[in-house]
């Protein structure tokens, strides 16, 4: 009678941490969409300055051959401003990469405490 007493007891503890472990994973899947979504978003508007950057580059190469000072000035410009742009986009980029690794880290730690736990009452 006491082991299934005990079983009972186990059971709504493990039935109430799954349901927590849940609501925690639907919470960082929501962060990790985020992250992702973002990831995305940088990475095309990244695409887009490379892309500027480079076709600029080859006006720029062009310009520099004809005689407008105007001409070299704003290309050049327009250039150094997709530049860096990009490198702020691609700086934006390894940082949320780089938070790629945390990514369920509260679940794990919680569901490697509950096991724990378990284990320590069993």
């Amino acid at each position: 009678m006491e082991i299934i007493k005990r079983l009972r007891s186990m059971a709504k503890i493990v039935m109430t941490r799954l349901e927590l472990h849940g609501q925690l994973m639907s919470v960082e899947w929501a962060e990790e969409r985020q992250r992702l979504q973002q990831l995305l978003a940088i990475s095309l508007l990244g695409f887009i300055f490379l892309f500027c950057a480079l076709l600029f580059v080859g006006i720029f190469a062009i310009a520099l051959t004809w005689t407008s000072d105007y001409r070299i000035h704003t290309i050049a410009v327009m250039l150094a401003l997709y530049t860096v742009g990009f490198g702020v986009c691609a700086y934006r980029f390894t940082c949320l990469a780089a938070r790629g690794s945390a990514t369920f880290a509260a679940t794990r730690e919680e569901v490697a405490a509950d096991l724990a736990l378990i284990r320590s009452q069993l």
